[in-house]
């Protein structure tokens, strides 16, 4: 049986009380990865690499709207400056 469709706006507005109800915990996560990674780059920037290289952590498809997630960490160059970074 196909699910009932459900308007945008309730979509939208279900989707933002969840964004929020998580918020918090995303910005723990995010400050604890972040120090993570700052150490990571110190570490390597004395070696002066010059060369990007990305590994992806997780990738997947929602195929029910068909987006496209993934979550990746690298060194790469930023602006003036080669350092650790995640992508998500």
């Amino acid at each position: 049986m196909p699910k009932p469709r459900v308007p945008p706006t309730e979509r939208i507005t279900s989707t933002f009380k969840e964004l929020k109800s998580l918020s918090p915990e995303l910005h723990v996560a995010a400050r604890e990865l972040s120090k993570s990674i700052s150490n990571f780059s110190d570490k390597l920037e004395p070696l002066d690499l010059g060369v990007s290289a990305w590994a992806d952590i997780a990738a997947g498809q929602d195929d029910n709207n068909g987006y496209y997630w993934s979550r990746s960490v690298g060194y790469t160059k930023l602006g003036h400056k080669c350092g650790a970074c995640q992508r998500v």
